[in-house]
């Protein structure tokens, strides 16, 4: 609201109100006194028709003051609930905002998970995620692992039995299912932008 309190207009409305009741309560009090020295007079009867008409103007008036400022209050009341609403909305915003932003920053262990794309999907977003395959002789494992974005590149790692032998920063949007099958040295027609973002470490 403006600089004038609720407080304040409520006295100005009650102040008013009592004014225009004491002229109305003076316009009876003369009214009748005129009443009970001149009845029979023309000259009275013309002004007890203009009292009339002020009399009726001023009661219109004053209703019309008190729906207004019925009105006034309700709208203000409406107002006021939905800047609080609107406030606390946005407030919430930025909120849920952070608490996505933890979570992509969050390392997911995707290992043994039972929603088959676990890592896929978050590896196409370039979002933190490892997970942990055995190679086909059963005794070696073999970790991957997305570090996130670095630099504007995407860094991903894979280590054999725990020791690091691949270290990738692949430019934004090419590290996806066909170039990690790349990795693997299964032909996807990728190895340029495997070698080019790639270095081995330990071979």
């Amino acid at each position: 609201m403006s600089s004038i309190s609720r407080s304040q207009i409520i006295y100005n409305l009650e102040k008013q109100a009592s004014r225009t009741f004491a002229f109305l309560f003076y316009c009876i009090i003369i009214k009748n006194k005129g009443v009970d020295k001149i009845q029979n007079n023309n000259y009275f009867l013309v002004k007890n028709m203009t009292n009339n008409k002020t009399l009726y103007i001023i009661i219109i008036v004053l209703v019309l003051v008190v729906i207004g400022g019925g009105l006034f209050f309700f709208l203000s009341n409406k107002g006021a609930q939905k800047e609080t609403g609107s406030s606390q909305q946005t407030t919430a915003l930025p909120s849920t905002a952070a608490q996505m932003s933890v979570a992509d920053k969050t390392m997911v262990d995707c290992t043994g998970a039972a929603d088959p794309s676990c890592f896929i999907n978050r590896m196409n977003g370039c979002l933190p995620v490892t997970t942990k395959m055995t190679g086909t002789n059963s005794t070696t494992t073999i970790d991957i692992t997305v570090l996130g974005i670095e630099n504007d590149t995407c860094h991903f790692q894979r280590k054999i039995n725990d020791v690091l032998n691949m270290d990738c920063y692949f430019p934004k949007g090419t590290l996806n299912a066909d170039t990690l099958d790349q990795t693997f040295g299964n032909d996807k027609g990728l190895q340029k932008v495997v070698d080019a973002a790639c270095k081995s470490v330990g071979w």
